[in-house]
């Protein structure tokens, strides 16, 4: 089964050809079931990896990655090579016809890193699917 994705900002449609392509498409955009094989792209999705080296001070790093698992690969290097106090990873949704006058986004913390004398603690934020 093909599986046609439509985007909201009117670029190219995109057809997924086997289930993992589809399931990357879907967690990369927030699908909108119109029927059968046929889906429409309102929201892009994007993860950004925020880090502090002190939990008193503004962030040090701020980068946006498209997927969950590119920034949690990040992640790892920041928490063993960056010698961070706290790691963020928040997903970010936007609207994909946004304009100049009008933009629309939300973003909403996932997971969180603190540093503590034993290493690290892993906090889930927000569930996923909620």
């Amino acid at each position: 089964m093909w599986w046609h994705i439509e985007f909201a900002d009117g670029r190219n449609p995109y057809i997924c050809k086997d289930m993992r392509d589809f399931q990357r498409m879907n967690e990369r955009y927030e699908l909108e079931f119109i029927k059968e094989g046929f889906y429409k792209a309102n929201f892009e999705n994007r993860y950004t990896l925020v880090a502090f080296k002190d939990k008193t001070r503004p962030a040090v790093t701020n980068r946006v990655y498209k997927t969950k698992s590119g920034a949690e690969r990040a992640v790892t290097k920041y928490l063993i090579y960056g010698g961070f106090e706290v790691v963020m990873i928040r997903k970010e949704t936007f609207y994909l016809n946004n304009s100049e006058e009008l933009e629309i986004s939300t973003s909403a913390p996932l997971v969180k890193w603190t540093k503590n004398k034993n290493g690290y603690h892993k906090e889930e934020m927000v569930k996923q699917g909620a």
